[in-house]
């Protein structure tokens, strides 16, 4: 009659066979042949996007790079040694690309009246991943005006310098361990199945 027709159907991501723990919902007119999806809200699922490419790849392989490349001190770009360039490049685009999914799950969540950090927001989700939003943006700020090391290697390092040689790795250390729940959280608040989590955690232990 023209109408549309609300489907309702289960998935699972696993290659092999597996309760279907992903739900979702379509609308479909069978007359003119549209569809349209009713289930998952496009912003949050662009947020867990985003935030997976941030938090999830692009910072941690920037700290990767501060972590195994400084063996090659002398191989420089731009004038810094290669370790730094990229370490720094991955670090701000990554953080700047969290602020983007930040600001999108905000808005999101504002539209809908639904605040995002009051208290009818359910789950650890938030808190955690605003601890990590804070520690990300401590890393940027604190970077941005770091005591630079003495150009003589052999010069012993200013006390100031060490102590921020330990606040960065230890800072930097802990959001990528929040960022890991929060992720976790995530797949939980999009309904994710088992084999999001083993693939999740999987990819964690290849880190």
């Amino acid at each position: 009659n023209g109408d549309d027709n609300v489907i309702a159907f289960s998935y699972s991501l696993n290659p092999f066979p597996s309760y279907h723990a992903n739900r979702n919902t379509a609308r479909i007119n069978f007359l003119n042949g549209t569809a349209s999806s009713t289930g998952s809200n496009p912003k949050e699922v662009a947020h867990a996007i985003i935030m997976f490419l941030s938090f999830g790849f692009i910072l941690p392989v920037g700290m990767l790079f501060a972590r195994y490349l400084k063996r090659w001190k002398d191989k420089k770009l731009t004038d810094v040694p290669i370790w730094f360039f990229y370490h720094r490049i991955f670090q701000y685009s990554g953080y700047a690309l969290s602020i983007v999914g930040f600001a999108v799950i905000i808005a999101s969540t504002q539209q809908e009246g639904n605040p995002h950090f009051s208290n009818s927001v359910s789950g650890f989700h938030k808190e955690i991943g605003l601890l990590v939003m804070i520690l990300g943006f401590i890393q940027v700020v604190l970077a941005f005006f770091r005591p630079h090391p003495p150009s003589n290697p052999e010069t012993k390092k200013p006390k100031i310098r060490v102590l921020w040689e330990l606040q960065h790795h230890w800072t930097g250390r802990l959001a990528l361990i929040f960022a890991v729940i929060v992720i976790f959280g995530g797949i939980k608040e999009i309904g994710g199945g088992y084999g999001w989590y083993i693939g999740y955690g999987f990819y964690v232990g290849i880190f």
